[in-house]
């Protein structure tokens, strides 16, 4: 693929957060809008597969959601422990979180307004995914269709393998003290992707490194986004309401949210269509970024010749 150098970072100011934005290529071309999961930053988005969507006559935006990268941080005032909010959420009792998923769709709606772009593609990645589905719920006017990558309906149940997969990034453990902060956070890259070569280990030390010189430490940020999905609560009712097109990619071999959670979002989302993909983890490795590429500017292609089609019909 094309390695054409990133687009500059712009930021939208959106009354009491700031997001921080990329913008790839024309601002008159539909729009592909790509929404990052669980304590990730934007460039979590491959440089390459944003230039493969772009040159094929989009625009493409992606950003980093609150807590996150050089998006605003949000105070937490209620500080608890995560494995106590966790255990509160399993028992059934209310342990209200900073700010839900319906929060961060609306950041989402907030950037669109900002950017004057009336209506996208939502690509939405994990935790990313939970927030498409609202956005593609609660705002159909403004989504042009829907694409759930490696995503969940969520609730307490939204990593079923277990909380120990995502521990690791959010605390020092004491056998872990040795490492560098880099050496951890790349331990647990790994752990969640599909035998990953030397190559694609290089590759993921150089975008945590990138990310680690944005954001020093998202550690806060990701837990209280994880308190996010946990007080937003199971979507199996937001999923029904979907009425775009969608198309859900899940990969086989995912350990965090398994391929089993991405079948019951296509079986909930009225006519979705499922893709599963060997060889792939709960990450986008490099072998993937073309078929990845290829299944979304196919979906959005579809859907885009669709509605041409039905304004001549009706012109």
């Amino acid at each position: 693929m094309n390695q054409t150098p990133s687009a500059a970072i712009e930021y939208a100011d959106l009354g009491r957060i700031r997001l921080a934005y990329q913008s790839f290529g024309r601002p008159d071309r539909p729009a592909v809008f790509l929404i990052m999961g669980l304590g990730a930053q934007m460039i979590g988005w491959p440089d390459a597969l944003c230039h493969s969507i772009s040159e094929s006559g989009y625009r493409v935006i992606r950003f980093d959601n609150r807590d996150i990268g050089q998006s605003t941080r949000f105070p937490d005032h209620h500080k608890s422990h995560l494995l106590s909010h966790i255990l509160k959420q399993r028992l059934g009792l209310f342990a209200r979180p900073p700010y839900t998923l319906y929060d961060m769709a609306k950041d989402c709606i907030g950037l669109l307004d900002h950017l004057k772009i009336d209506s996208a593609h939502i690509v939405g990645a994990s935790m990313g995914g939970m927030i498409a589905h609202i956005v593609a719920a609660q705002h159909y006017r403004r989504v042009r269709s829907l694409v759930s990558l490696m995503s969940s309906p969520g609730g307490v149940g939204f990593v079923p393998n277990g909380f120990r997969l995502v521990k690791p990034v959010l605390q020092k453990r004491q056998k872990d003290a040795e490492r560098s902060p880099l050496d951890r956070k790349l331990a647990w890259v790994q752990a969640l992707g599909y035998e990953t070569s030397e190559h694609e280990r290089q590759l993921i030390r150089d975008r945590l490194q990138v990310a680690m010189d944005r954001s020093s430490d998202d550690a806060e940020g990701t837990g209280r986004q994880i308190r996010a999905i946990l007080g937003t609560g199971c979507q199996l009712g937001i999923l029904r309401e979907i009425r775009v097109p969608t198309l859900v990619i899940h990969g086989r071999e995912d350990p965090l949210i398994p391929k089993q959670r991405g079948l019951l979002t296509a079986r909930t989302i009225p006519n979705a269509r499922l893709v599963l993909l060997p060889q792939m983890g709960h990450d986008l490795p490099s072998h993937l970024h073309q078929k990845v590429s290829a299944l979304i500017l196919d979906h959005i292609h579809r859907v885009d010749t669709g509605r041409k089609r039905n304004a001549a019909q009706t012109a």
